[in-house]
């Protein structure tokens, strides 16, 4: 039997460039945003996406535990940088994981690719400046991001590997278009018109903000997925 791989995104647009690099997939049936597998280099792959934060990751990861039982998993997708040498696109494999007052040790995938490692914070809301970066940065973490964390500790009750790959979409020195926290909604997941409504208020800079955040994070999603297409888990 392959080994069956799960590696976990917020949203599915975080794991497009990865799946333009994997064989056609097939749908799971899973209560769960996003459900895809695919078999790649010998292994099963599982591609779950469930939306931002801890309390979804987790429960999508419940969800495949109620189903597999994964040889690894892994925490994948966008991330903020808290690094100031980072640059969009750049690769950030966790050794470490800061969630709270919890620690969660990850392992390093073999792949011959260049990448950063680090120690990364997992938390639920959205970095939104460069100010708030600075602050997460004196812990000495590289990066941020926000589902990490449960994934992990879900992992660790299992006794299941774990990883944490994140490509960089906004760096340490700059502030986001808008405040993502303000536009979740009840479940915790962005709103569409939230996003829009917000953007609407100030149009002249939130607008061409959310056009360069897009470009940022699909050129993130394309390294994110040439880069894992060479990982061994």
């Amino acid at each position: 039997m392959p080994r069956t791989i799960i590696l976990i995104a917020a949203e599915p647009h975080e794991l497009r460039g990865l799946i333009r690099r994997l064989p056609p997939a097939a749908r799971l049936e899973w209560p769960v945003g996003f459900a895809r597998v695919t078999q790649f280099n010998g292994q099963r792959w599982i591609l779950l996406a469930n939306g931002p934060g801890s309390r979804l990751a987790g429960a999508a990861v419940d969800v495949a535990y109620s189903k597999e039982r994964p040889e690894a998993v892994v925490s994948v997708g966008l991330c903020g940088a808290l690094d100031p040498r980072f640059r969009i696109g750049q690769i950030v494999v966790a050794s470490e994981i800061a969630a709270g007052a919890q620690r969660f040790a990850a392992l390093t995938p073999a792949v011959e690719q260049p990448y950063a490692g680090g120690l990364v914070v997992s938390r639920d809301q959205v970095a939104v400046t460069a100010s708030q970066k600075g602050s997460l940065r004196q812990s000495g973490a590289c990066a941020v991001e926000m589902e990490a964390g449960a994934i992990a500790l879900r992992a660790a009750s299992h006794a299941t590997p774990f990883y944490c790959v994140r490509a960089v979409s906004d760096l340490a020195s700059e502030d986001l278009p808008l405040d993502f926290n303000a536009v979740r909604n009840g479940s915790g997941r962005f709103s569409r018109l939230r996003i829009l409504q917000d953007a609407m208020r100030q149009p002249w800079t939130r607008i061409p903000g959310l056009m360069r955040l897009g470009r940022n994070s699909w050129q993130a999603t394309r390294a994110l997925g040439d880069f894992l297409a060479n990982c061994r888990f």
